[in-house]
């Protein structure tokens, strides 16, 4: 979120164009990103917490299901009816249990828990590749619409740089597409938006 809110800061011209278009093209990109991020996570020698590992997991089991259908997807909430548990695959229990000292097999915990806790890459599973495109296409319009994004004042532009950036981090690690409440929330913080910017032009 400082990152978002430092870029408009110092390219107060197309700083808003940029960050849009970058999540646009890390929507389109999320099946590489997301698992090369995992890869890079799980070769650090730290300890992540059993919350965080359960999301590494959930993001891996999507972006194998993605490639299953990779064009169409398996259908809006398909994420929510996936059952595999922990106890269906073995080297994945081993490592959770290796990783966190939790006992992973003593429930039926689900590897993707209701949804993958990944926005772009639960559009990818549900909608595949044509919802990905669309999603991208109307970040890409909303930074051809801040292409040149000077008229706004530097306070504008660091609230509307840090919602972007604050939706993009929840969006990454919590809350499913279908969320009413999250996107409620998001629309108001930009109504708020708007309005400040209105009254600040005069």
């Amino acid at each position: 979120v400082i990152a978002g809110m430092a870029l408009v800061w110092f390219m107060p011209r197309t700083g808003l164009r940029s960050l849009f278009a970058l999540v646009g093209v890390y929507n389109l990109l999320a099946p590489l990103i997301v698992p090369a991020l995992v890869g890079l996570a799980r070769a650090a020698s730290l300890r992540w917490s059993s919350s965080t590992w359960s999301r590494f997991y959930a993001w891996d089991e999507t972006a194998a299901k993605i490639k299953d259908k990779m064009w169409s997807g398996h259908g809006l909430e398909a994420s929510s009816t996936w059952r595999d548990t922990f106890q269906d695959h073995p080297e994945l229990l081993a490592e959770a249990m290796d990783k966190t000292g939790g006992d992973w097999a003593a429930t039926d915990f689900p590897i993707v828990p209701m949804h993958p806790h990944n926005m772009p890459l639960q559009v990818w599973a549900e909608t595949g590749l044509l919802g990905a495109i669309l999603l991208a296409g109307a970040l890409g319009a909303l930074a051809w619409r801040f292409r040149d994004s000077q008229h706004l004042d530097q306070r504008t532009q660091i609230a509307a740089a840090g919602l972007l950036a604050a939706v993009t981090v929840f969006a990454s690690l919590s809350y499913s597409v279908w969320n009413e409440a999250f996107w409620a929330s998001a629309a108001i913080a930009a109504s708020a938006t708007v309005i400040y910017a209105r009254q600040r032009q005069g």
